[in-house]
């Protein structure tokens, strides 16, 4: 062979190598094909994994992905979606799919909520205190955990009553009680003022009460030993009734707010603690301890002499002085005899100077008004003796008989003169 045949062949090997060596080169930089999978989550509240590829670092068209949701110990699974779009884990940690596109997992996880029950406490903290034990943990007690309520009523009241989810429950030396709980619970505890209703210190406003007002008919029942209140005939929740001696009145509860009931001008007052709520109602049935005996118009208990005074609507104060006998009433000096009593509403009622009047008894009080109310006093007992004021002698024909002296007997207001005739 030739010198010039033996480069030829010696250049061509040469190409054929470098040849050989680029198209090896170009066989292993040719870019990976496939789908990748992309994790959105939170690290510290829980872990998210996905099945590997079945081979390199891509999924296949249609190969079968399959996600893992473990959320940490404290937290749940709040919201799974795929490329933005919720879906179902099954048994709330998987999730398996056929890929055909890039894929974007996203989980949002939330701390778990609190299990157990719930305790609830109503009473009125102005009365008393009601507190329970605390949970063994968190806020909310597991199922059968033990509970102990405490009720301390505060100076002057006692228990009323206590109910555990509606149902009357007897308290533990009338402080503690104690059960296992197994449901959402609510304690209520009711207060009432001390002091025994063995005696009725009311008696003069025991009956039946009503006033219409407001389109509202409110009715008052006040027997010896209880209140019972409606309005237009729905009978309320009536609670701590008790007899405030200093103040002459019955204070009650009704769905958490304080009232007042009292005698007022032969009125039964009705108001809250602020005055933003009054009806003075009238008596409709009974009458108390008032009236007299079967032959007397007055009761030996009634008779006497009271004086007040009232403060017209001009500023004038007008005094007044009533002395009650047996079937009469002198007022201001003018004896009345022509009186008619009101047994319904335990009330007398006569002309004097013109004007219509009604008497009753209240509280140790005599109250007089007008019957338009224009003039109310409330009276009270002054000197004793004025009930016998008048001139007084005796029978003439006696004396003669028994050879007795004639005594005159005057009294006044301020003084007593007795005369002996001959």
């Amino acid at each position: 062979m030739s010198r010039i045949k033996k480069l030829i062949v010696a250049v061509l090997c040469v190409v054929l190598a470098v040849t050989a060596s680029l198209l090896v080169f170009a066989a292993c930089d040719k870019d990976e094909t496939g789908y990748k999978v992309t994790l959105n989550y939170i690290k510290e509240q829980g872990s998210v994994t996905v099945s590997a590829p079945a081979e390199g670092k891509l999924y296949d068209a249609n190969e079968r992905v399959t996600v893992t949701v473990t959320p940490n110990a404290d937290y749940q699974v709040a919201a799974f979606t795929v490329n933005g779009t919720a879906q179902e884990l099954t048994d709330g940690t998987t999730y398996a799919f056929d890929i055909t596109a890039d894929t974007t997992i996203a989980v949002t996880f939330e701390p778990k909520p609190e299990t157990g029950f719930s305790l609830t406490l109503t009473f009125d903290d102005q009365q008393g205190t009601v507190t329970a034990s605390a949970p063994a943990e968190g806020v909310l007690y597991d199922e059968n955990e033990s509970v102990t309520i405490t009720v301390t009523p505060n100076t002057d009241y006692q228990v009323a009553t206590f109910t555990v989810n509606g149902t009357a429950q007897e308290l533990t030396d009338d402080t503690t009680y104690t059960f296992q709980i197994t449901t959402d619970t609510t304690i209520a505890v009711t207060f009432e003022q001390t002091g025994s209703q063995d005696e009725c210190p009311w008696t003069d406003i025991i009956g039946i009460w009503e006033k219409e007002q407001d389109n509202v008919l409110y009715h008052v029942e006040i027997t010896e030993t209880d209140v019972i209140v409606k309005f237009n005939g729905v009978q309320q929740n009536v609670t701590n009734v008790h007899w405030i001696e200093e103040e002459l009145m019955i204070s009650i509860t009704i769905d958490g707010t304080e009232y007042f009931l009292g005698d007022f001008y032969g009125a039964l007052g009705f108001v809250d603690s602020d005055w933003e709520f009054v009806v003075y109602l009238t008596r409709v049935q009974g009458g108390g301890d008032v009236g007299g005996d079967d032959d007397n118009l007055f009761s030996a208990e009634q008779i006497g002499t009271y004086a007040g005074s009232n403060l017209g609507s001009d500023k004038t104060i007008t005094d007044i002085t009533i002395t009650i006998f047996e079937d009469s009433i002198i007022i201001n000096g003018e004896q009345i005899t022509d009186i008619e009593y009101d047994a319904e509403y335990g009330e007398w009622s006569f002309v004097s100077d013109g004007k219509n009047y009604i008497l009753s008894f209240g509280g140790g009080l005599v109250i007089l008004s007008t019957d338009d109310y224009s003039e109310s006093y409330s009276l009270h007992s002054v000197s004793p003796w004025l009930q016998y004021v008048g001139k007084f002698e005796t029978d003439p024909a006696e004396d003669a008989e028994y050879e007795s002296p004639h005594v005159i007997l005057t009294i006044t207001e301020d003084s007593i003169t007795v005369q002996i005739a001959d």
